[in-house]
């Protein structure tokens, strides 16, 4: 009997205890200014949870989504401003980080670097290339011992008997075998019955 009449007034006081907890969370909200629109509740058992479902940004002052905020506490774009800002301020710390970091990681600085090229050429291909053209102009200013090496090799190999022409020779048969297969399949499809 005792357990009945615990239930029912647990029943009675549920109301009563979501509009305390609804006056807190106004309260709390005027005071933090941080929570626009109708406060949600969640009730699981005894306990009640406020959710916020916007914020204000402490750095700008903008009221967003709860989604567009990092673990700091700013929003997404005042969070990199803030981590710029830090990298430019600390680039002695910053640089000798990054130095550990691919130090540890060769292949994955490799790959970073590898997809950062890819992005400046989809980018922007005209002046990636005009850039890269350059370099290779400075390189060659600064080696060209080595420029000469380069070019020394490459006319031997394609000097040899055995180099241009054997070269030549070698694409042209490849070619003529690529025919004779290209031409053998399309035999042997007209000479199927058609249905």
């Amino acid at each position: 009997m005792r357990k009945h009449s615990q239930q029912q007034h647990n029943e009675r006081r549920l109301p009563e205890t979501l509009i305390a907890i609804g006056e807190l969370a106004q309260a709390v909200a005027h005071e933090i200014g941080g929570i626009v629109g109708p406060v949600q509740f969640t009730v699981c058992r005894d306990l009640a949870a406020v959710v916020v479902r916007e914020k204000r940004c402490p750095a700008c002052g903008e009221m967003k989504p709860r989604d567009a905020f990092s673990k700091a506490g700013y929003c997404h774009p005042c969070n990199n401003r803030k981590g710029r800002e830090y990298s430019r301020t600390n680039r002695e710390i910053c640089n000798a980080a990054r130095r550990r970091r691919r130090q540890t990681n060769p292949d994955k600085a490799r790959a970073e670097d590898k997809r950062q090229r890819e992005l400046k050429r989809e980018r922007d291909p005209k002046t990636f290339y005009a850039k890269q053209y350059e370099r290779t102009k400075r390189w060659r200013a600064k080696h060209p011992e080595k420029v000469r090496e380069i070019l020394r090799r490459s006319y031997d190999r394609n000097r040899s008997p055995f180099g241009y022409e054997l070269r030549q020779t070698m694409r042209l048969l490849e070619k003529l075998r690529r025919e004779i297969v290209n031409a053998k399949e399309q035999d042997r499809g007209s000479s199927q019955p058609t249905v």
